[in-house]
């Protein structure tokens, strides 16, 4: 294999004035590309210097909006914790036992309508409905007499007279025990 030959063709030489004004027009364009770059690297350290500057007022800044977000976030987590407690607490009410003596309460002269307990404060309120004002009275005694059941006491009451049938509709209140 032969290397390659290259032929250099020669061409009109530039006369020396022609030249020196092409070096002369290189070297300014030179001299505005290096001008420029100083201008935009001056620019460029005055905004790092501003930068720097404001780091702390960011950090600061950055750092009370962490805090609000923590804030938010721990107070949504307490909320959620009280929640779950109640829940728990919920859960944990020996419901059977209570309902068991209400029910052993109940004969065919009073009707309940509603059992509406409060687990936070072991409140109970019942409503109901009762063939007389004899058989109401009988019904409070039979609860009060109820072992969880405590401080029974009506709290309303409305003389009823529909179709011919007297009744009474009552309210309770009464606190139970969760043992």
């Amino acid at each position: 294999m032969r290397p390659p030959r290259l032929y250099f063709v020669g061409g009109k030489r530039l006369s020396g004035a022609t030249g020196f004004a092409l070096l002369a027009a290189g070297v300014l364009c030179l001299a505005y590309a290096v001008l420029g770059y100083n201008e935009i690297n001056g620019r460029n350290e005055l905004l790092q210097a501003q930068l720097r500057a404001a780091a702390p007022v960011r950090e600061r800044a950055g750092t009370a909006a962490t805090t609000k977000q923590a804030e938010f976030r721990g107070e949504e987590l307490r909320r959620k914790i009280q929640l779950a407690a109640q829940v728990v607490q919920r859960k944990s009410v020996p419901w059977d036992r209570l309902f068991r003596d209400i029910e052993d309460a109940t004969n065919k002269d009073v009707g309940l309508l509603s059992i509406q307990p409060e687990a936070n404060n072991r409140v109970l309120r019942i409503d109901g409905e009762a063939r007389d004002l004899a058989a109401l009275t009988d019904y409070i005694a039979r609860l009060k007499g109820r072992p969880s059941l405590h401080n029974v006491h009506l709290v309303a009451h409305e003389l009823r007279n529909e179709s011919g049938q007297r009744s009474v509709r009552f309210g309770l209140n009464a606190t139970w025990e969760a043992s």
